[in-house]
């Protein structure tokens, strides 16, 4: 292969090809495009990849790559896409990677890279796509990332990252997603968050997020799923939300919410998926039969008056809307949606019997019960059950002998 020297494009992606990258490639100097992904190759990424200088596309993504990757790759200055994604690269992304102003694609999820984010990945101002996810990263998000200002997609999800989101993020105009989730961010959102008026995915779960939600997020107007749960978010849930007709789901459980149920979310019609649990909400349950569709809405685990909220219920009944509520013995957490089944959490005592009930009115005389008791283990337990095709249906979970 390596006397093909005057090849440009090699495609040999998706084979079962083996025994690492040969080192005849390094020969063929015209080459614009490798294609490798998909193959059990093994091996590194060799250094006379670095000789490359044509190369505008280079694809080894799962090719089961060890070692670290090479700075020499920032010398491939002509690169628009680098796909490293889905190996087991280890060590520090290399500053070099700052040279290849032209990237408009840079994959490098599901590795094993560690060590800081490098500002230098600030000078990829052409960038479109940076996959980053599901690595070992460290440190914080460098300001320099607001340089990025062609960039619609950003993956940061599964590392280790720590500090505060800076405020240049609310530079990235042209962002679609933002990802953050299950990282150690700490710190309020900044309010130019609000900037970010493209965005329609902002997913920063299972953080350590605190202070108040910024009004700002009222200005992302194109925004269609909000993600906050698992954080320690105070204050209260902002009015400003009512201003996202096109928000489809906001999750803000778990989290130190406090206040009342803001009666603007109903100001969100397209809404699928709100839920509020495991907070400190208190007061009543507003009547949110104005939304067009609120076919899930969990308020459990808070402070609410349910008594003085039925008359608001009825009346979301009357439109066919599910509740979920809080029981009083037993605490359901979030409930979750997996193979058209619902998956009901409770906290429960070890070596205890429960029996999940529910019913479809309020008025209805007795709980019916679902399946045979279910015996705790721990401190948690759960079941999946067929939501059959009542329009709503009432849950709770009581203990037995």
């Amino acid at each position: 292969i390596g006397n093909l020297t005057n090849l440009e494009e090699l495609r040999l992606d998706y084979n079962s090809l083996v025994g690492g990258i040969p080192s005849e490639v390094g020969n063929l100097s015209r080459l614009t495009a490798l294609k490798l992904n998909g193959n059990p190759l093994g091996g590194g990424i060799p250094m006379f990849l670095g000789q490359l200088t044509n190369l505008e596309s280079l694809d080894l993504g799962s090719d089961a790559l060890g070692g670290e990757i090479p700075p020499v790759l920032g010398n491939l200055v002509k690169l628009t896409s680098l796909f490293l994604e889905g190996n087991q690269l280890g060590g520090a992304i290399p500053a070099e990677l700052g040279n290849l102003r032209g990237l408009t694609c840079l994959y490098l999820s599901r590795n094993q890279l560690s060590g800081m984010l490098p500002g230098s990945l600030g000078n990829l101002t052409q960038l479109d796509s940076l996959d980053l996810g599901s690595n070992q990263l460290t440190g914080s998000v460098p300001p320099t990332f607001g340089n990025m200002t062609n960039l619609t997609y950003l993956f940061l999800e599964r590392n280790q990252l720590s500090g505060e989101l800076p405020a240049a993020v609310g530079n990235l105009h042209q962002l679609i997603a933002l990802m953050a989730f299950e990282n150690q961010l700490t710190g309020p959102l900044p309010g130019t968050i609000g900037r970010l008026t493209n965005l329609e995915f902002l997913h920063l779960a299972s953080n350590q997020l605190s202070g108040p939600l910024p009004d700002t997020v009222g200005q992302m107007v194109s925004l269609r799923s909000l993600r906050l749960e698992t954080n320690a978010i105070s204050g209260p849930v902002p009015a400003s939300l009512s201003t996202l007709t096109n928000l489809e789901t906001i999750y803000l459980a778990s989290n130190r919410l406090t206040g009342t149920v803001p009666v603007s979310l109903m100001s969100c019609s397209n809404l699928t998926w709100c839920s509020l649990a495991d907070n400190l909400l208190s007061g009543t349950l507003p009547d949110l039969s104005g939304c067009a569709s609120f076919p899930y809405l969990d308020f459990s685990n808070n402070r609410l008056d349910l008594t003085s909220s039925l008359p608001n219920v009825q009346r979301m009944l009357d439109r066919k809307m599910a509740i979920i509520y809080l029981p009083q013995a037993f605490v359901i957490g979030s409930l979750g949606l997996a193979n058209g089944r619902v998956v009901i959490p409770w906290n429960a005592t070890p070596n205890q019997y429960y029996q999940v009930q529910y019913m479809t009115e309020l008025n209805q005389a007795d709980w019916v019960p679902i399946g045979d008791p279910v015996l705790a283990s721990k401190d948690t337990a759960q079941i999946s059950v067929d939501p059959g095709t009542d329009p709503r249906r009432f849950y709770r979970v009581i203990g037995v002998p």
